[in-house]
């Protein structure tokens, strides 16, 4: 049996996509979060000094030091919230069509785009784990490939819970998370 997808790596798809698996390490999420909220930490400390010498010492002097790490936490905060984006400008499959097709023992991935064509194919035995959101299936081969399947480009809607049970009949439910 033979399930066909065709995915295009359209902006709105591929920033999805890549805040999805920028979810998906949870330690990456942990690392971001911690300094986060040393940013936050830290603004918060400077700010409060810098308006203690201000009202108690008429002091304007820390001022400028004191705003430094607020403006830190600034960019680190827009620069995780545009990061997907900046990556959708620099990808060489930006715009790129991608053509699925999903068979009993293997599946294929057909890309076609800007000066780019590649065909390849895997078996299900090399996928380590599989993420599933609302939008779409994320299939890690390795650290290396990914493969990033939209379920808006099935051509019926029960192609997508097929290939749900197929994958899970293949990698097993513990590497296989749904992610809301």
């Amino acid at each position: 049996m033979e399930i066909k997808n065709t995915t295009v790596m359209d902006k709105k798809f591929f920033v999805c996509f890549q805040r999805l698996t920028m979810r998906a390490s949870r330690a990456l999420l942990v690392i971001f979060i911690i300094a986060a909220l040393i940013l936050l930490l830290g603004s918060a400390a400077s700010l409060y000094e810098a308006i203690y010498y201000i009202v108690y010492f008429n002091d304007f002097a820390a001022l400028p030091s004191a705003l430094v790490t607020p403006i830190i936490l600034i960019f680190w905060v827009c620069w995780m919230i545009f990061l997907p984006n900046f990556m959708f400008k620099r990808s060489h499959v930006r715009n790129a069509t991608v053509k699925y097709t999903f068979f009993d023992e293997k599946f294929s991935s057909e890309t076609m785009g800007e000066g780019y064509n590649s065909t390849l194919e895997y078996s299900y035995g090399s996928i380590n784990k599989v993420y599933e959101s609302a939008k779409c299936f994320v299939i890690y081969i390795d650290k290396m490939s990914v493969c990033a399947v939209d379920k808006e480009g099935f051509s019926c809607e029960e192609d997508a819970s097929l290939l749900r049970e197929k994958l899970i009949a293949v990698i097993g439910k513990r590497k296989y998370l749904i992610r809301k």
